[in-house]
């Protein structure tokens, strides 16, 4: 399994596992609860990075399919834990800039991965 391995510009967000509920209202007034299933964990990774590093993200991305196949995520704090993700966009929202400081060109963009259970 391939492995994502560019670490983002800042921590990125993290959004814990969850619970999907269903809950019906019965006529007696008693409410029902079923568990259906455990939503996974999902992590917003943000990144400005030089052309060149982001073509190879996008690159990566293009040959998962966007988000189609999984892939290996190791999370950047401590302790590091090795995560089976997927990309939850099909497509690459990528802004190319120049920066004038550096006289190259960065990209900044967001990437959003989903844990797969």
């Amino acid at each position: 399994m391939e492995r994502f391995i560019w670490t983002p510009t800042e921590p990125p967000r993290c959004f814990p596992r969850g619970y999907k509920v269903i809950r019906s209202n019965l006529e007696n007034g008693r409410e029902r609860r079923y568990f259906k299933h455990e939503t996974p964990r999902k992590w917003i990774l943000n990144f400005e990075t030089r052309h060149s590093t982001m073509q190879e993200i996008v690159a990566f991305h293009r040959a998962r399919r966007g988000s189609f196949e999984p892939f290996l995520w190791e999370t950047p704090w401590e302790p590091k834990e090795l995560v089976v993700v997927r990309f939850d966009e099909d497509q690459l929202d990528v802004e190319t800039q120049w920066n004038e400081r550096h006289d190259n060109v960065t990209g900044a963009f967001t990437v959003t991965l989903v844990e797969v259970l």
